[in-house]
């Protein structure tokens, strides 16, 4: 079943839940290894949401912590955190051909970027959304206290703007706060004038 904005909100719930459960080796580490490896483990729930659905062989969905792609495209992950892309094939060269897979078009790019400090991180990593090609986009951020949150969609609508397809933007708890008790994920979706909230499952 392909991802678009009916179910989108699920499989970010989904995998919320599923990173902030996950048994972490994280005992004993400094904070900036805890944080990366749970940005590390969201990024794979995410992915493996997305995988899920693209399941049928016609898609594959690709990300840094996913070897099942090396062997025929000789790399786990493209220039995003995350892409699910349509597969086709042509035939190798040779007497004997073999049939090679190439990416015929893109479902999806997604990017997170956690940094709770540096607009200018969000700002790089959603300009990557701009240079690609898909059907849909999907942008995570770390939620932000005090209303700043629409501050940044407010700076991302001139970006948003510029890409192709169906854009949405995410908010989820910095890696700091997922032993505290984080708030909910809360999802967007751009309408070509503004966002608009975009349920949960």
């Amino acid at each position: 079943m392909p991802v678009d904005r009916e179910n989108l909100g699920k499989i970010v719930e989904t995998a919320w839940y599923e990173a902030r459960t996950a048994n972490l080796d994280t005992e004993g580490g400094r904070p900036g290894h805890v944080n990366r490896e749970r940005s590390e483990v969201w990024v794979d729930c995410l992915a493996r949401g997305f995988q899920k659905n693209y399941g049928d062989g016609s898609h594959r969905t690709f990300w840094k912590r996913n070897c099942e792609n090396r062997e025929e495209f000789y790399r786990n992950e493209f220039l995003f955190d995350v892409m699910v892309g349509r597969i086709k094939t042509v035939p190798s060269l040779g007497q004997n051909p073999k049939e090679l897979r190439f990416i015929a078009g893109c479902e999806w790019l997604v990017e997170s970027e956690l940094d709770n400090k540096n607009s200018r991180q969000i700002v790089v990593d959603m300009s990557k959304l701009v240079m690609g090609t898909a059907k849909n986009k999907l942008f995570i951020a770390s939620h932000r206290p005090f209303g700043t949150e629409r501050e940044i969609l407010d700076r991302c609508e001139t970006i948003a703007k510029r890409c192709d397809g169906n854009v949405y933007f995410g908010f989820v708890a910095h890696p700091n706060e997922w032993a505290d008790n984080p708030g909910v994920p809360s999802l967007y979706e751009w309408k070509g004038t503004g966002w608009s909230p975009l349920p949960l499952g």
